[in-house]
């Protein structure tokens, strides 16, 4: 969230992680501190509960960016549900640890793609040239590459861990999030929907359609 100084207070508008609506925000600061961090009581004016927050980042247009304290939520999407265990476990550790650092989420996030990648028979060693090869394949398509090069996670412009700085690093993180969640819909969750539609068709259409298919 980024809140615009407005004299001695603050406002803006934020998604509440207490009613989850994106409503105004009046914010009260509570603390100026020796080491100059700054934390804040915000109101939110759609279900008038507070919440706590802390300054991280000083703009020099009179913004600033801040991380919330409390509640400990998450804003991150939930995991697709047919997700694979392993991989699931990352992404929802992520999804808990980018409250404090995208960075950190971002990274697990890599891993539970490595992980899916290895699951839809990929090496899972290079995240590049196992989405290439997932792109080739039916049910996925140049679309996909298009994806992943939108979250700078593969291409020439792709972001590696220990270079990803505070700038991009959200948008990063946020990518990656629906990116996992896009793969295993289009990977495993849609074939398997066709899979049921076509097991609760009678025997006799399904060996009709099997036999046309074969000839």
């Amino acid at each position: 969230m980024t809140i615009m100084k407005v004299e001695n207070d603050y406002s803006g508008t934020f998604s509440c992680p207490l009613c989850k609506q994106k409503s105004r925000f009046y914010a009260h600061q509570l603390l100026y501190s020796r080491s100059h961090t700054s934390f804040y009581s915000v109101d939110c004016n759609a279900c008038a509960k507070h919440s706590l927050w802390k300054e991280f980042i000083q703009h020099h247009n009179g913004t600033f960016k801040v991380k919330l304290i409390d509640p400990i939520t998450s804003s991150a999407p939930s995991p697709a549900e047919d997700m694979p265990e392993d991989v699931r476990k990352d992404f929802l550790e992520a999804s808990l640890v980018s409250i404090y650092s995208s960075k950190a989420a971002a990274a697990l996030l890599r891993l539970s793609l490595q992980k899916l990648c290895k699951h839809l028979g990929q090496p899972g060693k290079n995240i590049n040239e196992d989405i290439r090869a997932l792109a080739k394949e039916e049910g996925f398509s140049q679309r996909l590459v298009k994806a992943a090069d939108t979250v700078r996670i593969i291409g020439n412009n792709a972001v590696h861990p220990g270079e990803m700085n505070d700038e991009d690093i959200d948008d990063v993180c946020h990518g990656l999030f629906q990116l996992v969640n896009l793969i295993v819909s289009t990977a495993i969750t849609e074939p398997k929907k066709w899979n049921d539609l076509y097991d609760k068709a009678p025997e006799s259409k399904r060996l009709a359609a099997e036999k046309q298919d074969a000839s």
